[in-house]
């Protein structure tokens, strides 16, 4: 018997704590976010030519003050503010 580790769906999905009862249904706010954040960041690396890694590298880098990069900081802090909303419990865990 092998003693790696192994993920199966029932382990990480089916438990997962999604914010409605139905996990396919849509919040609107984070579809759009979702979509603005998936948009911008593909937009810096085709331009710039790079992958994910140097972008998040980018995105990183206090000292990093390109205007794209600094616009999709803005966009994932709008997201993480979402997710919070969508899971109410789990706010109010974060602010106490």
């Amino acid at each position: 018997m092998k003693t790696d580790l192994r993920y199966a769906a029932s382990d990480c999905f089916e438990t997962f704590p999604f914010p409605q009862p139905d996990p396919r249904g849509v919040i609107d706010e984070l579809e759009a976010l979702s979509q603005q954040l998936y948009a911008a960041r593909a937009k810096y690396m085709v331009d710039t030519e790079q992958g994910l890694t140097k972008t998040y590298n980018a995105l990183k880098d206090p000292h990093c003050a390109d205007a794209r990069i600094l616009a999709l900081r803005e966009l994932h802090e709008a997201m993480d503010r979402a997710v919070l909303r969508a899971y109410p419990k789990a706010r109010r865990c974060w602010l106490e």
